[in-house]
């Protein structure tokens, strides 16, 4: 039985998004999208930021619970592990396959969009 419901909330998560319904989310994409797991960062590892493309040294503040850049202690919006190919949120979540450029060529993960009225 759990796996016709998992199966059922899959199939309504790809049907949303066949239909280019990305900034209305389901009831069932909202659940898959909270069931993520933070990213390990490696203070060794070099990144890209992915608004600006920029290689930055990244480290995971444990006071504000975000991702900063090493040096600046900037909070990055979103990053690229070159080597995984992941690409990270903040928070340090992965959030591969549901980032979307807007129109000002920033890039906004799919759980950050806000349905318009």
């Amino acid at each position: 039985m759990t796996k016709v419901i998992i199966i059922a909330i899959l199939l309504a998560a790809l049907y949303s998004c066949a239909n280019g319904d990305s900034d209305n989310v389901s009831p069932a994409s909202e659940m898959l999208l909270k069931q993520r797991t933070v990213y390990e960062i490696k203070p060794d590892n070099t990144y890209v930021e992915l608004n600006t493309g920029r290689k930055v040294k990244l480290q995971y503040d444990t006071i504000s619970n975000r991702v900063t850049e090493q040096i600046t202690n900037r909070e990055i919006d979103y990053f690229v592990d070159q080597v995984s190919i992941d690409t990270v949120d903040a928070e340090g979540f992965v959030v591969n396959n549901r980032m979307r450029k807007k129109t000002d060529g920033t890039y906004v993960a799919l759980q950050d969009t806000i349905p318009e009225p």
